[in-house]
């Protein structure tokens, strides 16, 4: 059986790239729809995983939500350049996405995509404490506020290079994409 990722394209390639990105969206029990997220915090990269909310082929951008009041939304209003990281165990491809972020919080676009958050979900946001505060114990982390939007912020990355690794049992595929020039330009490279 061929894989989907059998193509010689890098037309094609780049382009199964953002569908399998949207559909990991539309599908939560996809292997993308929980990437790993960089940041900085000027001591060096701080990793975290995120919920993949929405992909937009067409303006290249991949948004996931957070706490405003949380440390890597401060790490991308000092250094907006943010890293996502995607991998599937069963195809064995992964996809490395760079980008800058902006970070939308109290703005149309996040309040639009407050009213689409889950009742059970907003008490992510209500919390007393800010996310990563020390308290004394597990029950302090679930003392909640009322509210709960005012804390809600959407990271919109705008990826300019993308890294297609496929370890493929007949020999390992690579290829990377760069935005430049209003197109993806993209090239085989060695795995």
């Amino acid at each position: 059986m061929t894989s989907p990722w059998d193509t010689a394209s890098l037309e094609e390639l780049e382009s199964r790239i953002w569908s399998e990105l949207g559909h990991s969206v539309a599908d939560t029990r996809h292997p993308w729809s929980l990437p790993a997220v960089a940041t900085s915090d000027g001591q060096g990269p701080d990793v975290r995983t995120l919920v993949l909310r929405e992909v937009d082929r067409t303006w290249r951008r991949l948004v996931a939500y957070s706490d405003a009041r949380a440390t890597k939304i401060a790490q991308l209003r000092t250094d907006p350049r943010t890293a996502w990281h995607f991998y599937d165990t069963r195809s064995r491809v992964q996809v490395r996405a760079r980008g800058v972020s902006l970070v939308e919080h109290q703005t149309d676009f996040s309040r639009r995509a407050w009213e689409l958050v889950p009742e059970a979900n907003r008490a992510n946001y209500r919390t007393m404490g800010v996310p990563g505060a020390a308290i004394a114990g597990p029950a302090e982390g679930h003392i909640f506020a009322p509210g709960g939007a005012e804390n809600f912020a959407l990271i919109v990355t705008t990826i300019s290079h993308l890294d297609w690794l496929w370890l493929a049992p007949a020999g390992h595929r690579r290829a990377c994409f760069e935005w430049q020039a209003g197109h993806w330009q993209g090239c085989w490279t060695v795995p």
